[in-house]
């Protein structure tokens, strides 16, 4: 018969994990050793790297200088089409300032003259009328009698300023005042024919060019009363000294 004994396994370096086995804690661990890493060979060289980072370099610089420009010029672009219409608006606005300041001066200074314009007809009517005289006469041969017929307040002034005449042409020319005639009303006749002079047809006319192109202020029509015309005339030069 035989007999089996069990003997203890021989330590040895090669058991891993003692503990496991419940091994006496004197045996040592095993130990495995790092494998020392292959030399790898280098692909490029140091200059070749620094010839590289440059280029990057050059090639980063350059495109950002590009992207600069680009961006430069966009808000170039966006500034000059924001100035050039905020000029156009200006110049609107400038111009719409301008022209309502023309119209305005215009309207102030034809209106000014239009007031003074009953009263300047009035103080120069006798030369008007004679200076109508004058000129038919001299376009008619030989010289006709000639009745000039006014209303009586002219009448005189009228008498006064025909004296001016050449002798020639005053001896053929009448003055007569006529009731029925209104002021600034005159009546040349001759044989043949007779011219009307009329400052109210003359006054008429005037204020429709005027109205037609709104050049009057007036809010009635016709020439402001003879007691009301220096204080129109007044207020008309206050407007005009005060632009």
């Amino acid at each position: 018969m035989s007999v089996y004994r069990h003997s203890a396994p021989s330590q040895s370096s090669g058991i891993l994990f003692a503990e496991d086995f419940d091994l006496p804690d004197a045996l040592p661990a095993l130990t495995i050793p790092d494998p020392e890493p292959e030399p790898v060979a280098p692909v490029y060289t140091s200059e070749q790297l620094a010839d590289a980072c440059a280029e990057a370099y050059a090639e980063g610089r350059r495109a950002a200088l590009e992207d600069a420009v680009v961006q430069h010029r966009r808000a170039c672009s966006v500034s000059l089409e924001a100035i050039a219409e905020r000029l156009a608006a200006a110049m609107e606005s400038a111009e719409a300032a301008m022209d309502e300041t023309v119209q305005s001066t215009a309207k102030l200074i034809m209106t000014t003259l239009w007031v003074l314009l009953p009263e300047t007809c009035s103080r120069h009517e006798s030369v008007e009328v004679t200076g109508l005289v004058r000129h038919l006469m001299k376009d008619m041969s030989p010289f006709p009698a000639v009745e000039v017929s006014v209303s009586p307040v002219c009448e005189e002034s009228v008498r006064t300023e025909m004296q001016s005449l050449p002798t020639k042409l005053r001896k053929q020319v009448r003055v007569i005042g006529d009731e029925d005639l209104a002021e600034g009303e005159t009546e040349v006749t001759w044989k043949t024919s007779k011219a009307i002079r009329s400052r109210s047809r003359a006054l008429s006319e005037i204020e429709a060019a005027l109205r037609k192109f709104d050049l009057l202020t007036l809010p009635e029509a016709g020439a402001a009363a003879p007691d009301d015309t220096a204080d129109a005339t007044a207020k008309m030069m206050e407007q005009l000294n005060a632009r």
